[in-house]
């Protein structure tokens, strides 16, 4: 399926070039980087949105529901980035 979707990515950006991809490995490479592209721009809008709710204006005296949530937030954002970090350093290493 992501072939699929990688191709048809390839054939609508292409329509006034003549692209074609070499082997398979470009496929591979390009569905590589648009999940990382997704997967970023995923971690880095949670991370503000998060950020935001902590934010918002608490007298400091009571845990809310929006810091609750805005901690979360950040936790899952520092995962889903050391998750970005991880696949580049492994892809490093072949």
């Amino acid at each position: 399926m992501a072939d699929g979707a990688a191709r048809s990515v390839f054939a609508i950006a292409g329509a006034g070039f003549d692209l074609q991809l070499a082997v398979d490995h470009d496929v591979d490479t390009i569905t590589t980087l648009v999940n990382r592209a997704v997967l970023a721009l995923l971690a880095a809008s949670l991370g503000i949105g998060s950020v935001l709710l902590l934010r918002s204006g608490a007298d400091g005296r009571e845990v809310t529901v929006d810091e609750v949530l805005g901690y979360i937030g950040l936790a899952v954002s520092a995962v889903l980035t050391l998750r970005i970090v991880a696949g580049v350093v492994r892809d490093g290493r072949s």
